[in-house]
């Protein structure tokens, strides 16, 4: 079946477009190779289903659970919105760590008009501002400020995720009571970023989860599952998203 014409425009950075899926919502689409921050067939909808569900982190908070989000790839900080209002509808607390390794601009975030799909608009007006706060802190020795927003914190990491899975960051979350949840592993795809799908990766999101853990993803590649098995995942594929892909991923550490 042929992919279908979507509409795709300029942003106020030639390095990104932004593409309009399936569902309405937007999504970014990197200028030189084309690849795209989120699935045609609905950003929003891929987010929700694929990342909230299938994580457990929808349950988790339904119940007021306090939940940790480990995100590989925040891109336009969608994930971290549609999880971030989930908590605030539900009083949970959130503590959601993004790695990350070009944030885009701030404004080309405003340009995407999030207030069109979350509806909580103080939260985008605050993640809209955080990106703004991390360009003005960029080429400075300040580090990348964190985001407060009640009982919610979020910190991104900026750089190689590769490097921060061998350095001291990664060690800090290994401790009990600093494991995460659950881990959304929404990274570009195994041909564009081959080094961030093998095996010693998902072993280093295997050591950060807590026993109960889980690790979604919309990839379902035969080498994928192959290298998170060999770092001690239980890798299952399930239904993907309604007019998405057929089939996603959710493994289980325990």
């Amino acid at each position: 079946m042929p992919i279908p014409a979507r509409p795709t425009f300029a942003t106020a950075d030639p390095r990104w477009q932004y593409r309009i899926t399936d569902d309405g919502s937007p999504t970014l689409v990197q200028t030189s190779t084309n690849d795209s921050m989120h699935s045609g067939c609905g950003a929003l909808a891929e987010t929700r289903y694929v990342y909230l569900v299938g994580s457990g982190v929808e349950s988790r908070l339904a119940a007021g659970q306090s939940t940790r989000v480990l995100e590989l790839g925040f891109g336009t900080g969608l994930g971290w919105m549609v999880t971030a209002q989930a908590a605030i509808a539900h009083r949970a607390p959130l503590f959601y760590l993004a790695l990350e390794s070009d944030l885009p601009p701030a404004a080309v975030i405003r340009q995407l008009d999030w207030h069109r799909f979350i509806d909580n608009r103080d939260l985008v007006d605050a993640t809209i501002q955080w990106f703004a706060d991390v360009e003005a802190a960029s080429g400075t020795q300040t580090a990348t400020p964190p985001l407060v927003f009640g009982n919610l914190i979020l910190e991104v990491s900026l750089g190689d995720a590769a490097t921060w899975c061998c350095g001291p960051m990664h060690e800090k979350y290994q401790l009990p009571d600093q494991r995460f949840d659950a881990i959304y592993f929404d990274p570009y795809s195994p041909e564009s970023s081959p080094q961030l799908w093998q095996s010693d990766i998902f072993a280093a999101m295997h050591a950060v989860a807590n026993p109960d853990g889980r690790l979604a993803s919309y990839c379902v590649n035969r080498q994928v599952r192959d290298a998170m098995k060999a770092a001690g995942w239980n890798v299952a594929k399930t239904v993907g998203p309604p007019g998405g892909k057929r089939e996603v991923l959710v493994a289980s550490r325990s």
